[in-house]
């Protein structure tokens, strides 16, 4: 499995990385020569981009260590016809899966994080902040609870849904389709695994922002305080 995965991630990695170039995100660098996009010194800082890539792995090592020891081993003995052994997924621990999944969290990281943090305020925020429920319309006052956050909230719940879609849909369709004797409910439960963990990865950096240390004004002020 993780030979499988590691193949996987790369083969959704690299046309990732080829297309990075496109981004204004991810052109960002340190060099005085380069086009400065928002929060350019937080999307540059390696350490800031090592904890989110760190964290983001500890949330999907976490993810499939909890399915290995809950429904996953049933859900692969009854589903799964051909697989020798479930033994494996009851000897792994968080720590041991870590490796496996530092290109995802290092994916994630790239596809979530990082555009949410370069991104800059736009004409829709102002316009958010302008709302007054007392004079607009039923149609305003419910887009504006439905979908009335700013840009970088947008940001991330669009990419981590679009992530979770992706993810989820691709694991499926590989697990049924190439991977003799599994039974369609099987490869929508292995590939549940996936897709929860990309929309707890999501939702981390919706409700934890300092944690995650990508709080864009908290982290400008702590790049400044660290160097003077």
């Amino acid at each position: 499995m993780t030979f499988s995965l590691i193949i996987d991630g790369l083969a959704t990695y690299i046309p990732f990385q080829l297309l990075r170039p496109l981004s204004l995100a991810h052109a960002a660098s340190s060099s005085k020569d380069s086009v400065k996009v928002p929060n350019n010194e937080i999307v540059t800082s390696v350490s800031i981009q090592a904890y989110t890539t760190i964290l983001a792995s500890v949330i999907y090592a976490a993810t499939l260590h909890a399915a290995y020891n809950s429904y996953l081993p049933i859900w692969l003995v009854t589903y799964f016809d051909a697989l020798p052994s479930v033994a494996p997924a009851h000897n792994t621990q968080v720590v041991s899966l870590l490796p496996t999944t530092l290109l995802l969290g290092f994916a994630a990281k790239s596809f979530i994080f990082t555009p949410a943090v370069a991104s800059a305020p736009s004409t829709d925020d102002a316009k958010t902040k302008a709302f007054n429920p007392g004079t607009a319309t039923l149609a305003e006052t419910f887009w504006y609870n439905v979908w009335g956050f700013d840009k970088k909230t947008k940001i991330v719940i669009l990419r981590t849904l679009t992530l979770m879609s992706v993810s989820g849909g691709n694991t499926f369709l590989q697990t049924w389709i190439t991977i003799n004797g599994v039974e369609a409910v099987g490869a929508a439960g292995y590939s549940a695994v996936w897709l929860v963990a990309a929309g707890i990865t999501g939702a981390v950096r919706l409700t934890l922002p300092s944690m995650l240390a990508l709080d864009a004004g908290f982290l400008k002020d702590f790049w400044q305080n660290a160097n003077p």
